[in-house]
């Protein structure tokens, strides 16, 4: 059985995670499965670690540039595809109609995941809905969260499936270890609140919001120091993050593999997005470690939310009291954060596997 993957971006955020967790465990445990990753990109996140696990790469011109090579090409690829094998698209809307279309017209059989709950674009919106009742009765379908349901496949929608991205308990449990050198390294006194807003520089992650906020703080006399994670998508965004970078504002690049050790220095965790999928990644691993988090109550909450989680209406006010509210106690002694288990990744990968192996089976009979 191969499995064709969709849905690997050339930087690193929620959907490449979420796609590197599965096609890792996948290679190592289910090594019957081949892996096929279609690459909308001339490079994507983790691809020497995917070229290193065995799987295939295949880069489709650009859909935007060439749209008619990109649909020949991928319809050049899916026709050659047999009754056992799957197709995954991992999706944030159904805007990419070419994609949705090569893979009706294949006829393999496709497992369509939804990855976020909300859009910043009208005209997105508008063109996901139409193109979200043509395919209403197309592909199995998967969504992230309630919220991601309901804006992917819409209400009238009952055969989703719900599987929660999941992360390693282990990796982002809370480390005093941790949290002393990173703190030592970045600078924070004890004294002061660590704050970090991570997530690509973009409207979507809504980081402007964020540095508004602290500046509020830093001027009400607030003891806190605010850390802006992610690569620099949008560029006005990041000029104004830059253009106001101080002793206690900064930017600073980090390695995927630094944020367990971030979230255990961090005392705050900044998640006003205007789109997310559901319940982000930042938002379980954050609340894993025991952060304090401010969260946009808009993108939903986690099932048996934790007490440190704080759901907010996205007003600057209704933030900048809760951030002194925080900052007026002391921080509770901190420790992990035991989850629902359903957001755990064996949980997820797990759920995974049991649909390939059913969708196979279907397919062979």
């Amino acid at each position: 059985m191969t499995l064709y993957y969709y849905g690997i971006d050339y930087n690193i955020g929620g959907l490449e995670i979420f796609g590197k967790n599965l096609i890792s465990f996948l290679c190592k445990n289910r090594p019957e499965i081949e892996i096929v990753i279609l690459a909308a990109f001339p490079t994507i996140a983790f691809e020497q670690e995917f070229v290193d696990l065995g799987c295939t790469i295949i880069h489709l011109p650009n859909r935007t540039k060439h749209p008619v090579k990109y649909s020949k090409a991928l319809t050049r690829v899916l026709s050659h595809t047999g009754q056992k094998d799957l197709l995954q698209i991992n999706a944030c809307s159904y805007r990419n109609a070419l994609l949705f279309h090569a893979a009706k017209r294949s006829g393999i059989q496709t497992i369509i995941v939804g990855h976020l709950s909300s859009s910043v674009s009208f005209l997105g919106n508008v063109l996901h809905k139409v193109l979200r009742h043509h395919y209403k009765s197309f592909g199995t379908k998967v969504a992230v969260s309630k919220e991601t349901k309901r804006y992917m496949f819409g209400t009238q929608q009952t055969s989703v499936s719900i599987i929660t991205n999941g992360i390693d308990f282990d990796k982002f449990s809370f480390s005093d270890e941790k949290r002393t050198l990173k703190r030592k390294e970045l600078g924070v006194a004890d004294s002061t609140l660590a704050i970090a807003h991570i997530g690509r520089i973009s409207k979507q992650k809504n980081q402007l919001f964020t540095l508004g906020l602290v500046k509020e703080a830093i001027a009400r006399g607030i003891d806190v120091k605010c850390f802006f994670y992610g690569d620099a998508l949008d560029k006005t965004m990041t000029d104004s993050i830059r253009e106001n970078q101080c002793e206690r504002i900064a930017l600073v690049p980090a390695e995927q593999k630094e944020f367990e050790a971030v979230y255990s220095a961090m005392d705050i965790i900044m998640v006003p997005s205007v789109a997310e999928g559901g319940l982000s990644f930042v938002a379980i691993e954050a609340a894993r470690s025991g952060c304090q988090i401010l969260f946009n109550e808009n993108l939903g909450k986690l099932l048996d939310s934790p007490g440190n989680v704080h759901y907010l209406p996205l007003l600057k006010d209704k933030w900048i009291a809760a951030l002194g509210e925080i900052a007026s106690k002391p921080l509770p002694q901190r420790k992990s954060i035991d989850l629902n288990p359903i957001y755990s990744l064996d949980h997820s990968l797990s759920k995974y596997i049991e649909m390939y192996d059913a969708l196979t089976i279907a397919g062979n009979s």
